[in-house]
Formats: C-alpha cells, structure tokens, sequence
C-alpha cells in the first residue's frame, strides 16, 4: 500500500507554474512534474466549492448538489451557503476510513463543520471564524494551538482590492505566511499524527492569481512575486522530505481545482435581459413574497420567464413557474448569441447548457435549469442596475479579480500509472493506491 501526501494548489495551472519552473524558482516541483504530469479539468463552472465537492465525492454536480458557494431552494427562493454536510457519507476520507486507512485533512474547502467527516480534520474556506469549532477531533484545535499558537484557519476575510493594489507588499507577505502555516500544520501532523494519506490545500494561491494575475504572468516577474513561488516550492520539498521519511512506501501528487487566466471583462447579463424586456427588475423579490402569501390566495405578477444568478462566474437560470423549459432554452440561446462585445465585435457568450447536459444524480432538480457560459476571459454577473451597461472593464488596481478561474487545472504525482483526467476521478484514483 502506498502512503499518500496530497497538495491542491488553489487554482494552479501550469500557465504560471511551467514559467516559475523555467525561472529555475520551484525545482522540487519540476522534479515532479518529470515523474508524471497532466492537466485536470474541473467542474462546470470551475468554482472552489463545485470542484473540491468533486474531489471529495468523486461523483459530479448532479450527485453532491454543489455549484458555487449558495445554494438556492427552488420552491422558497432561501438563498443558503453550502458545507461539508453536501458531501455525504461516502467522501474519500469514508472510503480509506472503511479500508482501516487512517487520514488528515487540513484547509481543504467543504470540509466545515469538519465532524462530518473522518479522520483529523483542519477545515479550510468557509470556515466562520477562529472561534468556531474548526477542528476534528474537537480536541485537535487545543493540540495545534499549543504547538502552533499563530495558526489561523482559513476564512474568506481577505485583503480588498484597494489594500492589495496600494500595499501589494503587505499581500504578499499575508500569501507567504499562509502557505508558512499550512505547511507547519502539515510537518506537524506528520511528526506527531501519523497518517496514512494527508492533504494539505494552499487557498491563498487562488487569491494571489486574482489579484495580482498581470504581475505573476509578467514576462519578467518581480523579485517580490518570485519569492513566493520559491517559498511555495520549499514547502513542497519540506511536506515531501518529511513524508518520504515518515513512511515505508510514499507517494505525493499535487492538484489544482481549476487553472486560471487573464480576465477581460464582465457581462452584465441582468442589464441584457432586462433593456430587451426579459426580466423584471424585482422579479426575484416578488417571487419571495408569493411564496410566503400563497395561503391567502393573493399573488403579485411577475412576467419573468426565469430567474437569473450569477457572481463573477457563469450565469444560472432557474425557470418560473408557468413557463416552457423548451421555450426557456429557445429563447436564451437566440437571445444570447446577439450578445457581442463591441470592444472585439465577437460573441461573448460560449454556450448555453442545459442542466441534464452537464449533471447526473438525485441532485439534478434542485440545479439551475440552466448554465450561461462566457467565453474565455469573461465573466457574467446577474445583477439589474438599469444603467443599460452590458459591459464591465476590468481595471487594474482596483479591481480585485485581475485573474479569473480556467477549466483546466493541473496534476503531477510520483504514481507511475496513467493519470486521472478529471478532478471527480481522483478520489477514486488516490483509494486504488492506497489500498492496492
């Protein structure tokens, strides 16, 4: 049996990776990437919470009900924020837990409150706040806070973009010593827990490309942004070392979620649908409130034929009662295709998909209807201002997501067989060679 040391780097791709290697900053890594290497595609979209599910399940979308960071009630319209609870009881870490394989899981997201899954877990993204029980074993969080006194879960309590753009030392610095305590938690474990698969995942990678994305694809990067990657890659040859000493059998493979590109503007979708007549402005608030008065027989028009989220990412629609999926479907797909960039005078929107298209499982009915896809470097927001915008420039240093989120992620591992292509293969593939 393999042990198994699993890195995820938030948002890795080889578009910056490859460079930083070339660069002669990340020689662990290269080392690695010899061994056996691959891209990942992610979910979609390919979103934090949407692909980690993924990972954890092994199944898609259709399956675990996850597609961003909310969920929506089709019948109530209750806007929720999803959690570990969405995982099941058949996550990877049950499935090595029934082989009698023991495991630590620190700072990956979905995995708060962490007591819904097995084995030592530190939870990652979404977690609250550092009072909150983010720990399992309870016990776990004193045991680290003892030896590991600075040690701060993860929560989405970031720098703004005005702080990184006007102090962009004091967000580097914020980077280097996230990925400081994530590796200290990990050696720690190591030393003191010993385990036979752990994962530690690197959040603030994510956050670094979008903010600071021209930097870091920079043909000549500065010395401050190449510091990082190196201190990235000592973490790597420290985990790795360590592990490799600890063990009898080890291996290490190292994933991403998603990859990451440039990003060159964003849809205003709400505003497209809304100045050609599609959507009413409060739409969404009137069906809140049908809901809640539909005992006393009364109901407040809404001639939507759908309902529009969306938040830097893909757009989703949810069709409203009354309405024909089939003439949902027609009349999103003509309307956006007339979408067109007047900056390039080419259409922005790649795709409309259907739900049934993307997703399988239980969870398919409680999904949007369907998925908006921009094409690449594009982002849509469901937002209605009535300003009659339909496009967002992005500007550098002020705003905060200069990179946005790829489909294709990465993978290398010392494993010599053939490599997963997607990231809901990868449990699978990680259980096999523990347990062989």
């Amino acid at each position: 049996m393999d042990q198994i040391l699993i890195l995820g780097i938030d948002g890795g791709t080889w578009d910056i990776l490859d460079k930083y290697i070339r660069l002669g900053d990340m020689p662990q890594l290269a080392k690695i990437t010899r061994l056996n290497r691959g891209i990942l595609s992610s979910t979609q979209p390919p979103i934090t919470p949407a692909a980690w599910s993924s990972f954890h399940t092994g199944k898609n979308p259709g399956v675990h009900g996850v597609i961003d960071f909310i969920v929506r009630d089709p019948l109530t319209h209750q806007i929720d924020v999803v959690d570990s609870a969405f995982l099941g009881t058949n996550t990877i870490w049950h499935q090595l837990a029934k082989k009698h394989l023991t495991s630590a899981v620190f700072n990956v997201p979905m995995t708060y409150p962490p007591q819904n899954l097995p084995g030592l877990v530190a939870s990652g993204i979404l977690t609250p706040d550092p009072d909150s029980p983010w720990t399992y074993p309870h016990q776990l969080k004193s045991q680290i806070l003892k030896d590991l006194p600075d040690y701060q879960p993860v929560s989405l309590k970031i720098p703004s973009a005005a702080q990184v753009h006007q102090h962009p030392q004091q967000f580097l610095n914020f980077v280097s010593d996230a990925l400081k305590q994530r590796t200290n938690l990990g050696l720690w474990c190591i030393q003191s827990h010993p385990v036979s698969v752990m994962m530690i995942q690197f959040q603030v990678i994510d956050w670094l490309q979008h903010s600071m994305w021209p930097y870091l694809s920079a043909p000549k990067p500065k010395a401050s942004v190449r510091k990082v990657f190196k201190q990235l890659d000592e973490h790597i040859s420290s985990l790795w070392q360590a592990w490799q000493d600890a063990h009898p059998s080890p291996q290490i493979l190292i994933l991403s979620d998603h990859g990451f590109q440039a990003h060159k503007a964003r849809v205003l979708l709400g505003n497209y649908f809304y100045v050609n007549g599609i959507l009413d402005k409060r739409g969404g608030t009137k069906q809140k409130i049908n809901h809640l008065i539909k005992p006393t027989g009364l109901e407040i028009k809404d001639n939507s034929p759908f309902d529009l989220l969306g938040r830097s990412s893909w757009g989703q629609v949810y069709t409203n009662p009354g309405h024909d999926n089939r003439q949902v479907y027609k009349l999103l797909k003509t309307i956006c295709a007339k979408l067109v960039d007047p900056a390039t005078h080419q259409p922005v929107i790649k795709k409309v998909w259907s739900k049934h298209e993307l997703y399988s499982g239980p969870k398919v009915k409680q999904l949007p209807d369907y998925l908006i896809e921009p094409i690449n470097g594009y982002t849509i927001t469901a937002a209605i201002d009535k300003s009659g915008q339909l496009f967002q420039p992005i500007i550098p240093g002020k705003d905060f997501h200069l990179g946005i989120h790829h489909m294709n992620g990465i993978i290398t591992t010392s494993i010599a067989t053939p490599l997963p292509k997607r990231i809901d293969q990868v449990a699978k593939y990680i259980v096999s060679h523990a347990t062989k």
